[in-house]
C-alpha cells in the first residue's frame, strides 16, 4: 500500500499539463474575464456620461445572454403557452421550439467586435 510507484516522465508531464489547463479554465480564466469585464463596464459607464446617445447595455452582452433574455421575455412565454395549448403539445416541447427559434434570431457574431472593426475600417477609409 505504501510502495513507491514509478511513473514515466512523459506521463507525469502530461498529467501536470492537464491539471494546469483544468486549473486555468476553472479558476483563472473566469476571474480574469470578470476583472476585464468589470473594467470595461466602468469605462462604458464613464463614456456614457459624456455621450449624447449612450451605449445600450444589450449591445455589449454575449450571444447566449441575449438568447436567454429573449426566451424568458414575458411576451415570448405567453406565445409559447398559447402555442402549446393550440397545438396540444407539452409546454417543454413548445419551449424547446422557441429556444431554437431564438438561437436563429439572435446574431452569432459579437456586436462589439463587429462595430469595432467597422469603426476601424471607417477611420482608415476617411484618412485615405
Amino acid at each position: 500500500m505504501f510502495d513507491t510507484v514509478a511513473v514515466p516522465l512523459w506521463l507525469l508531464i502530461l498529467i501536470l499539463l492537464f491539471a494546469a489547463v483544468t486549473f486555468a479554465s476553472h479558476f483563472l480564466f473566469p476571474s480574469v474575464r470578470w476583472f476585464f469585464r468589470r473594467r470595461m463596464e466602468r469605462a462604458v459607464e464613464q463614456l456614457n456620461k459624456r455621450l449624447d446617445r449612450p451605449i445600450q447595455p444589450f449591445k455589449l452582452m454575449r450571444r447566449q445572454d441575449n438568447v436567454i433574455r429573449l426566451i424568458y421575455d414575458p411576451q415570448v412565454m405567453e406565445a409559447v403557452a398559447e402555442y402549446a395549448r393550440a397545438e396540444g403539445v407539452p409546454r417543454s416541447v413548445a419551449f424547446a421550439k422557441a429556444k431554437s427559434y431564438a438561437r436563429e434570431i439572435v446574431p452569432g457574431f459579437s456586436t462589439a467586435a463587429y462595430f469595432g472593426f467597422a469603426i476601424w475600417v471607417a477611420r482608415k477609409l476617411s484618412r485615405a
